[in-house]
Formats: structure tokens, C-alpha cells, sequence
């Protein structure tokens, strides 16, 4: 918007992408310093109340719809992860049973029950988005058993063949939970992510 003085007119200029639309507004056929004054204020409060009311609520949709893609991106690709991760469960499935089926002929043996990686706080395993948030991981439990023997590194599980990150947006703190069997008694362990694991 601008005002030319000697013309006295109000100007209107709008511009999207290479194309610029230029609406001029004769008010009056006298210059008047007072009148120009008066313009430039009106002007200024005119392009004020157009970022209020226009542009700041599109910058602000456009901001919560960046985020909702970024968190929708977030969700597809942990989606892809846990996919795989089931994928590489069914082709360790053979291997979990010879190993469990050992480990019960031994009379100290340690057999995987149950195995359960992610945000263990929420019972459903499900988020308010529908993204799961904990995967059981009990075949690539029993598979990483060697002489009756748990033991996994320190670190995040989410690398460990089987497992996969469970948060798409790393609000949430994982964990490992493990109910397991040893020498015919029956035990649980609970470890935060980044914790190394060593059963019996």
C-alpha cells in the first residue's frame, strides 16, 4: 500500500508469485499535508490489521500443518520399522524354537516367556493416534539366549535384529520388560532403553 501526494491517491498493491495487482484509490483532487497524514496513518493500521486478522492465522495453520505432516511422516516410518522388525521376527521364529527347545531340556535352562520393548507405561499399546507404542519381542529374546544366558549390550534396543524404535516423536522414555523361566522358577526384569541386560 502507498499514497502518492500529488495525485492524492491510496494504492492497493498485492503480489503473488511474478503477478502484482495494483488498485489505485483517487480520494481527493487538493494535496493537503494533513490529508497525507492521515493516509499514511490509516495506511499503517490497514496493513496491521490485515497481518493480524490474515497473515498471522495463516502462518499459524501453516505451522500446525507442517507439524501434523512431520508427526504423520513419523508415524508411516515407524510404521515401515515395526513391519520389518515382524518380518525379521518371522525369519528368526525357527531359530527361537531350537534354541527354546534346548534350553527346556537343560535342567538350568533359560526360557523367553514374554519380552515386551517400547513405552511400557501404556497397558494398550496403543497411543492416542493409533501408533503402537510397544512391540513384544520375545523371539528375538529367546534367539540372543546362548549357554542359558540373556545378555544384551548396553545401549538402545531399537538396533538389536528383531526390535525396533516404538515412539515416532521421542516423547516417551522405552524400556525392556522380560518374564522368563530359569532352572524351572519363574522370574521378570524391567530395564530402562539405554541399560544392559544379563539373565540369569
Amino acid at each position: 500500500m502507498a499514497v502518492n501526494p500529488q495525485v492524492m491517491q491510496l494504492i492497493f498493491s498485492m503480489q503473488h508469485g511474478e503477478q502484482i495487482l495494483r488498485l489505485p484509490v483517487r480520494l481527493t483532487p487538493k494535496p493537503s499535508l494533513m490529508a497525507v497524514s492521515i493516509l499514511t496513518s490509516t495506511c499503517a493500521l490497514v496493513l496491521s490489521l490485515v497481518y493480524k486478522v490474515v497473515v498471522r492465522p495463516l502462518q499459524k495453520w501453516h505451522g500446525r500443518r507442517a507439524l501434523r505432516d512431520a508427526q504423520q511422516s513419523a508415524r508411516e516410518a515407524l510404521q515401515e520399522d515395526h513391519n520389518k522388525a515382524r518380518l525379521l521376527q518371522m525369519l528368526l521364529q525357527p531359530k527361537a524354537d531350537a534354541v527354546r527347545a534346548e534350553e527346556e531340556g537343560k535342567s538350568q535352562g533359560l526360557v523367553i516367556l514374554s519380552a515386551r520393548y517400547g513405552c511400557l507405561g501404556l497397558d494398550s499399546g496403543i497411543s492416542s493416534e493409533g501408533t503402537a507404542m510397544w512391540m513384544d519381542v520375545t523371539i528375538p529374546c529367546q534367539v540372543f539366549v546362548e549357554a542359558s544366558v540373556l545378555h544384551l549390550p548396553q545401549g538402545t534396543k531399537a538396533r538389536l535384529d528383531g526390535f525396533c524404535a516404538t515412539d515416532p516423536l521421542g516423547d516417551h522414555q522405552p524400556a525392556l520388560w522380560v518374564q522368563y523361566r530359569h532352572g524351572g522358577v519363574q522370574g521378570e526384569l524391567q530395564v530402562d532403553d539405554e541399560e544392559a541386560v544379563r539373565i540369569p
